[in-house]
C-alpha cells in the first residue's frame, strides 16, 4: 500500500477521534442548552398567561369595589374600641333610647388566624317600641351584629324598659 492511503487513513482516524471526543461532547451541551432554552420559554409563556389572569381579576374585582367595601366594613380586620363607645350611645339615642353603658372584650377573642368573636354588652333604657327599632336597625346593619340574649326590666308603670343586650360582633 502506498502512503497515502495510510496517509487517508490516519487522516479519517484521526478525524473521527477529534469528532468522537471533541466535537460529539459539544454537540450535546448545545442541545442540552437549546432544551433548557425551551423550558424556560415555557416557563415565562405560563408566567405571562398567570400575570394576565391576575390582571384580569383585579380588573373584574375594581367592578365590585363597592360590595367588597361593604364586606370589608362588616367583617373588619382590625376591632377599635373607641368605635363601639361612639356608634352605640350615637344609635341608641337616634332610636329613642338613654344609653347606660357598654362593655366589650377584647380579652376573649382567639388571637390567629380565622374570624375572632368580640362580645359586647349594651344597657339601655327606653320604651319598648325604641327598644325594638334598635333591635331592627342592628339587625339589617352592615356590620355583622348577632344578640346572643337579652335581659328586659319593666318599671312599676311598664312603660320604661330596662335593656341589657349581649352582642357578638366578628373580626378577622
Amino acid at each position: 500500500m502506498s502512503l497515502r492511503i495510510y496517509l487517508i487513513i490516519i487522516f479519517f482516524l484521526v478525524a473521527g477521534f477529534l469528532g468522537y471526543f471533541l466535537v460529539w461532547p459539544a454537540y450535546q451541551e448545545m442541545a442540552n442548552t437549546q432544551l433548557e432554552i425551551e423550558e424556560i420559554k415555557v416557563s415565562i409563556q405560563k408566567g405571562e398567561e398567570y400575570y394576565a389572569g391576575l390582571e384580569a381579576l383585579s380588573k373584574k374585582m375594581e367592578e365590585y369595589g363597592d360590595q367588597i367595601s361593604i364586606l370589608n366594613s362588616a367583617l373588619p380586620q382590625k376591632v377599635y374600641i373607641p368605635h363601639f363607645y361612639d356608634f352605640f350611645p350615637e344609635i341608641s339615642s337616634r332610636h329613642g333610647l338613654l344609653f347606660q353603658g357598654l362593655t366589650c372584650d377584647l380579652g376573649s377573642s382567639e388571637e390567629g388566624a380565622g374570624i375572632k368573636e368580640i362580645p359586647i354588652s349594651l344597657n339601655v333604657t327606653g320604651s319598648y317600641d325604641s327598644f325594638e327599632s334598635l333591635l331592627a336597625y342592628l339587625e339589617s346593619s352592615v356590620r355583622f351584629f348577632s344578640i346572643e340574649s337579652i335581659s328586659l326590666n319593666a318599671d312599676q308603670e311598664g312603660e320604661l324598659f330596662s335593656a341589657n343586650l349581649s352582642i357578638k360582633t366578628h373580626s378577622y
